[in-house]
Parts: C-alpha cells; sequence; structure tokens
C-alpha cells in the first residue's frame, strides 16, 4: 500500500512538472508584440480548422462557419493567399502569417499565437478556463488591441484593464440572400425533445431538424477529414440560404449566420453558458429562454432583420485593424466612432 502510494505521487508530480514544462514553452514562444517587425503585406493569411483535442468526441460545424466567413471577408478586402492551421496548435505554426482570432478560445492554451504570427483579435470569446490561464499572463494581451465577439468577454478584459473593445462575431458580415419561392421549409436547429415538444403543431409537424454542433467523430477523424467538414458546413449555409423561411435554434453560429443572411430566427438559450456568448446578438436578435417558451413568449413569426449597415461598420473595423497591425495608425477618434456603431444601437430586431 505504502509503494502504491508512493508511485501515485510520484506520477502526480512528473505529470504537473511536465504540465509547468509545456506551459514555459508556450510562454518563451508566445506573440507578444513587444519589439516585433511588421510582417511583409505579403504574408498569408491563416484560417483556422479544428482538429480539437484527444478528449473531443463531436465537432461543432459552427467552428468552420466561422471560418467561411473570415475567409469571405478577408477575400472582400483583396486578400488572396491563404494557409490553414489547426486552432488548438497555432503555438506551434512554422508559418509567418496573419490571423484572425475570431472564435472561441479554447480547449488547449496551445491556441496562443507564435512570434512567427501577427495575430489580429476579432471576434474574440475567452471561456472560463482560458480567463483563469490568463489571469496569471495577462502580458499575452497588454500589447493588442482585443475585439471582443461577446459581453462576458469584454468585462472580463476591461476588469484586467485591457484594450478591448466590442467587434461582434464576423458570422454577422455574410451576405444578404435573395429571397425566392423555394425559401419555405422550417429548420429546427440543435432542439432537444424538450423544447421540440413546446413548438407549436404545425412548426413540429413540418420542421426539418438539423445536428449542426454535435458531430461525432474524434481527434484523428476531425483531423484526417477536416476539409470534408468544412465542405459540410459550407453546404449547411447554402441549404439554410436557399430553402429556409424560418430556422428555430440553440446555436449561435446558426443564429448569426442566418440574420446576417436575411432569415427570420428564433434563438433559445438553454443555460447561462450559452447567455454570456449569445451577447455576440445584443441589440439584434432577442434571445428567449426556455422559460419564454415554456409559458407562449414566443413570438413564432418573427420578421427577418435588416443588419446591412452594421455589416458595413464590421467590414471598416477589419480595414482598420488590418492597417494597424500592417504598420498602419489608427487614430483614436476613428476608434471611439467605430466602437459607439459596432454597439449596433438601434439594431433592434
Amino acid at each position: 500500500m505504502i509503494k502504491y502510494l508512493y508511485y501515485k505521487i510520484i506520477s502526480i508530480l512528473l505529470k504537473k512538472y511536465k504540465k509547468q514544462l509545456a506551459e514555459c514553452k508556450i510562454l518563451k514562444n508566445a506573440c507578444i508584440k513587444h519589439s516585433q517587425l511588421p510582417l511583409p503585406q505579403t504574408s498569408p493569411w491563416i484560417l483556422f480548422k479544428y482538429y480539437y483535442t484527444k478528449n473531443m468526441l463531436d465537432l461543432n460545424l459552427g467552428d468552420y462557419i466561422q471560418t467561411i466567413a473570415t475567409r469571405k471577408i478577408l477575400e472582400k478586402y483583396g486578400i488572396k493567399k491563404f494557409i490553414y492551421c489547426d486552432r488548438e496548435n497555432l503555438i506551434n505554426c512554422s508559418k509567418k502569417a496573419f490571423v484572425i482570432m475570431q472564435g472561441w478560445f479554447s480547449h488547449s492554451i496551445n491556441f496562443i499565437p507564435n512570434k512567427n504570427i501577427c495575430p489580429i483579435y476579432i471576434g474574440a470569446h475567452f471561456n472560463y478556463n482560458m480567463q483563469q490561464f490568463l489571469n496569471k499572463n495577462l502580458f499575452l494581451l497588454k500589447n493588442f488591441e482585443i475585439g471582443c465577439r461577446d459581453f462576458y468577454t469584454l468585462n472580463y478584459l476591461q476588469s484586467k484593464n485591457i484594450k478591448s473593445y466590442f467587434s461582434r462575431c464576423l458570422t454577422l458580415t455574410l451576405p444578404k440572400r435573395i429571397k425566392t419561392q423555394q425559401q419555405n421549409k422550417i429548420f429546427l436547429v440543435n432542439l432537444n425533445e424538450e423544447i421540440i415538444k413546446y413548438l407549436p403543431q404545425d412548426i413540429r409537424k413540418n420542421g426539418i431538424c438539423v445536428n449542426q454542433k454535435s458531430i461525432q467523430g474524434n481527434y484523428q477523424t476531425f483531423k484526417d477529414n477536416w476539409l470534408q467538414y468544412q465542405k459540410m458546413a459550407d453546404d449547411l449555409l447554402d441549404v439554410y440560404c436557399n430553402e429556409a423561411k424560418l430556422v428555430i435554434t440553440t446555436a449561435l453560429h446558426c443564429a448569426s449566420p442566418c440574420v446576417a443572411m436575411g432569415i427570420p430566427v428564433i434563438l433559445i438559450c438553454e443555460d447561462s453558458d450559452q447567455i454570456n456568448r449569445f451577447s455576440a446578438l445584443d441589440g439584434i436578435l432577442k434571445i428567449y429562454s426556455l422559460q419564454d417558451l415554456y409559458i407562449d413568449g414566443i413570438d413564432f413569426n418573427p420578421k427577418s432583420v435588416d443588419i446591412e449597415l452594421l455589416k458595413e461598420y464590421m467590414f471598416e473595423n477589419l480595414v482598420l485593424s488590418i492597417e494597424k497591425a500592417q504598420g498602419g495608425v489608427l487614430m483614436k477618434i476613428a476608434c471611439y466612432l467605430l466602437e459607439k456603431k459596432l454597439l449596433g444601437l438601434g439594431f433592434k430586431g
């Protein structure tokens, strides 16, 4: 028994030591923008693919929808040179490149960009675990201006005196669709049976169930088949665009791109973790709770929301942020005015 405990303690200490070594290596190699020369404007741009981590058994197509939206808005700016890197392993990317840090960070601290990379933080969300890591390593962000996807992230960074603003999510910049007669289907995206049973009878009868955020697999399949998953996300966006008259969902990255495309959306929040992230749509879309559903408090005939002006502001923010990262000067007054626009005041659904 004593021998067993001895080996158990040694094992725990070794794991802790290896973790500390890995963390030290990451911090040593991290991009902190201190005395870092700007990358040439001809450098490629990183887009994210998603292998996740060894213990992850499902994939969220919403991640690839963010990649697709990021690529589209960069192409609008005139960028054509892209490479793909795993979001969970930017610290080991060997390419000298720019990257838009749009997304949910993260399952691993390996998401931190290394010294080869020039990160531009637009649409970033730092989850609770990453906030705990950053509490000890705020120097990683102090030389950047962080565009936050939601108020949860914004409030955290501002409480730590990190330069930050509310940028929203780039999936809101997808182009608006052209209306057709074929857009006549109702899609129920990641609604569980408890939610579905409270929907109106005609919606329950005619709604098409879609699984967007829980695609089963493992690290190896996500790694080997990432192009397939990206295509699945692209095809799903086309289905929403060409066939939907209404989307009811619990998924942020179903609601956000559908709003951008001009599709009527009902977004239902299942828990407190979601409400933190759903503030990305604050002032744009009404966010319903489960209680609203139970008391028949949901409008099941919503109108589409016009956010074309907001898209222009978001593109303007992207342009200014890129020019600043490439060595330009971002005027304070421009930042101030743009932040007020990005809040989207007046874009009520």
